[in-house]
């Protein structure tokens, strides 16, 4: 696959509950649609992001996938996601897999209901 390499500037930074980073970057010139492509390929891929300010030669990117040790599955991130969102709008442990249930069911039918004969 190829890379995407392009002139950017650090905008914004932030940290998660879960002790990752947001980051935000912006492009310093227009972007051809062959590079726009490729990012609309990679929209919420995992991979690797490497940031090096000016002169970059490419040779100290891993070859292996980026894959975090021990990471969450990602069911199991959609159910802690589901969970976090449910304490917060005043739910409790107790009812959550009610909740879950219901919400589970939804997507489901909105999988089925988008995409029919492909279940």
């Amino acid at each position: 696959m190829k890379t995407l390499l392009l002139k950017a500037s650090l905008t914004r930074m932030g940290r998660i509950k879960d002790g990752s980073v947001n980051l935000s970057f912006n492009t310093m010139e227009e972007i051809d649609s062959d590079s726009f492509k490729l990012m609309d390929e990679y929209f919420r891929q995992d991979g690797w992001l490497a940031f090096q300010m000016n002169e970059y030669d490419g040779s100290e990117v891993p070859k292996e996938n980026a894959q975090v040790e021990g990471s969450k599955s990602p069911s199991t991130y959609l159910r802690i996601c589901l969970f976090a969102k449910h304490m917060a709008s005043g739910g409790t442990k107790d009812n959550f897999p009610i909740y879950y249930n219901k919400i589970m069911a939804g997507f489901a039918k909105a999988v089925n209901d988008t995409y029919p004969g492909e279940n």
